[in-house]
């Protein structure tokens, strides 16, 4: 088996939890991205024995395997953050969704003129900023650390949201509707 360019990067960059995006302004990023997508099956069959399933999206590749107990409970905390996140953008605009483009400013001022968004943020446990746009500027930075931003503009503090926030989207529906599907 022939395995493609790049292979160690592609591994080291899924091992950590991180995410490959189709839409990713980092030249590099996208050029994972297709080799990923030309190379699946030689990648899936590469990465399995060694304990990572090499898995996909639209628009996205990431590594799963099973978790170990204390390590759910890590996973589930993170993901009640991200759920926090996601209301407070969906409130401060309801088009937020893989390709929306925003900043920490924008964010910070779409709080002071609404108190809802204010709110939602200040009850954002984690935030180390100790003003709104500090807190706002977290917020940010920790959904790219996740993997479901990328820092499109240096100069404007622009972020646009990648494809592997459908990931995100993804696992919210099946928790719906596993939450359907319980008898009452």
């Amino acid at each position: 088996m022939e395995l493609p360019s790049h292979t160690k990067e592609i591994f080291e960059r899924l091992s950590r939890g991180n995410f490959i995006s189709q839409n990713s302004p980092v030249p590099f990023e996208k050029r994972l991205f297709e080799i990923c997508e030309e190379n699946s099956d030689v990648l899936e069959a590469y990465f399995r024995p060694i304990g990572f399933e090499f898995d996909y999206g639209p628009g996205y590749f990431y590594f799963s395997k099973e978790l170990q107990e204390n390590q759910i409970e890590t996973k589930l905390e993170n993901i009640l953050h991200l759920l926090d996140y996601i209301e407070m953008f969906l409130q401060h605009d309801e088009y937020f969704a893989v390709g929306w483009r925003g900043s920490p400013i924008a964010l910070a001022e779409a709080a002071t003129d609404n108190i809802v968004i204010k709110e939602r943020i200040e009850k954002i446990r984690g935030l180390s900023g100790s003003n709104l746009f500090k807190k706002c500027e977290d917020i940010f930075k920790k959904m790219e650390k996740d993997g479901f931003m990328a820092l499109e503009d240096e100069y404007e503090k622009r972020y646009v949201v990648l494809t592997s926030y459908a990931y995100l989207v993804d696992f919210f529906k099946g928790v719906e509707e596993v939450g359907r599907n319980e008898p009452a």
